[in-house]
């Protein structure tokens, strides 16, 4: 393995997961494709962490940074971005695991498939459902930006090429939305399917980032659809190839910046529903929300805040 060069890099950003992070580093540490380097991001944890990974430190794929403070999911994987040095890229979350052929499946694709692409994709194992992660799709096949987008959900993973990552990096004031940076990245990447399972996803124990986001917190809705405003190849994107997730983007943005009062985003979220040319429940949604109250609205919202809209 060339140490100042690898072929893969690998990150795996930590928080106060002690007790788990060992299984993921292990999981990477016995692929037996053996080009890569292992960045462990320790995001300001107040646990053992600390202590816990100074018996990787002499390892010679492994490379360790300490945060002083928690920088959240996006904070702290735009710093490991940065120390990337691999031709390919990924991360798995610290609860995570690998199979011990993952790499070595990937990479092998670039010789049975295409020498040409540059971005791998496999599906994951949900570990609360014992089944695939991923959904909408059953077999190996390139990944256009058009499917990824309006057929492909939940959770996959892969690796990409470095590259295509450059100088972008995560938006941090974007609470979740990680794919308006994977969006610009597959927009032009030539990307391929595995329809297996090479990762498995842990989602069986303690509390997400993801799942904080998603809480009905008005507060945290309202920053969430202002800043998507300064994403606009984002909504764009999903305007072009998943209509339908774009329009309830735009109702939810009338919805929450009109709970918050600003006028001005209000308008701009109205006039891209209008574009849009939505269909008349969509229309009477966004009449009924602009037509009320911002208290009354915000208390309705608060009432209906468990319902599949909200």
């Amino acid at each position: 393995m060339n140490t100042e060069q690898p072929k893969i890099s690998l990150i795996i950003l930590t928080y106060n997961r002690a007790h788990l992070v060992e299984h993921a580093i292990d999981s990477v540490l016995r692929q037996t494709y053996r080009d890569f380097e292992l960045i462990i991001v320790n995001n300001g944890s107040e646990d053992n962490t600390a202590d816990l990974l100074k018996k990787y430190e002499a390892h010679e794929q492994v490379r360790i940074f300490h945060l002083e403070k928690n920088r959240r999911f996006k904070g702290g994987i735009n710093f490991a971005f940065d120390q990337i040095r691999g031709e390919w890229f990924s991360s798995i979350g610290d609860d995570d695991q690998l199979a011990p052929e993952t790499f070595e499946t990937m990479m092998r694709v670039l010789d049975e498939v295409d020498p040409t692409i540059n971005a791998i994709t496999c599906n994951a194992i949900d570990t609360a459902t014992g089944h695939f992660s991923g959904h909408g799709l059953d077999r190996d096949q390139y990944l256009p930006i058009n499917l990824i987008v309006g057929k492909a959900s939940g959770n996959f993973w892969g690796i990409t090429k470095t590259e295509l990552l450059g100088d972008k990096r995560m938006n941090e004031k974007l609470p979740g939305h990680e794919d308006a940076l994977w969006y610009q990245i597959d927009a032009v990447a030539n990307r391929y399917y595995i329809h297996k399972p090479l990762k498995t996803w842990c989602t069986d124990h303690g509390a997400t980032e993801t799942a904080t986001n998603r809480k009905p917190d008005i507060s945290i809705r309202v920053q969430t659809y202002r800043e998507l405003l300064h994403e606009p190849f984002y909504m764009e994107t999903l305007k072009k190839y998943n209509k339908e997730k774009y329009i309830g983007k735009c109702l939810r943005g009338l919805l929450f910046l009109q709970i918050a009062g600003e006028k001005t985003a209000v308008e701009k979220y109205r006039n891209m529903l209008a574009k849009a040319r939505p269909g008349l429940s969509a229309r009477l949604i966004s009449e009924f929300i602009l037509a009320g109250r911002p208290r009354l609205i915000g208390q309705l919202y608060q009432a209906i805040s468990k319902t599949k809209f909200a």
